[in-house]
């Protein structure tokens, strides 16, 4: 499985003690050269730049071979990178919190994201505490109904 990460799921799965969600899910993690930059900025929290500084091996800087397409201008570098490579890799997952990008990569990005963070084996509950305690932002009814989906799934 080929999955592609933009900046936020990594910076927010970092910060609520959770990256290691993403190779119990899917494995090897790729990002571009552009999410690569945006999690090592001076603005990045202290704790991601950390963690990005000894990054585990299921996380990939991949270069991309082709150039992110024009018409997504209106997006931020990382983002149009990531939407790049998926297309370039033929990515079997795009994971990517953009609410612009979400059109153009025909998914319910914000949905898919605050999924990955609370639909796992390990996050519970406290996950999607600790997610309300950062600057992410959702719908407190979709975290709602997906920690009630959870608790229906484990009750199967």
């Amino acid at each position: 499985m080929i999955v592609i990460a933009d900046t936020t799921p990594m910076n927010y799965l970092v910060l609520i003690g959770q990256a290691d969600l993403l190779p119990r899910l899917f494995g090897l993690v790729l990002i571009p050269p552009a999410v690569f930059e945006e999690l090592k900025d001076p603005q990045t929290p202290d704790l991601v730049r950390s963690w990005l500084s000894t990054a585990p091996s299921w996380l990939q800087v991949q270069t991309l071979h082709s150039r992110p397409d024009p018409e997504l201008a209106y997006l931020d570098e990382g983002e149009r990178e990531a939407i790049a490579l998926a297309e370039e890799l033929k990515a079997d997952q795009l994971r990517l919190d953009e609410i612009d990008a979400e059109i153009d990569a025909e998914i319910d990005a914000r949905k898919e994201a605050t999924a990955a963070y609370c639909h796992s084996l390990a996050c519970s509950t406290s996950c999607g505490e600790r997610l309300k305690q950062t600057t992410f932002y959702v719908d407190p009814e979709l975290i709602r109904s997906l920690l009630e989906e959870d608790t229906q799934r484990r009750n199967r």
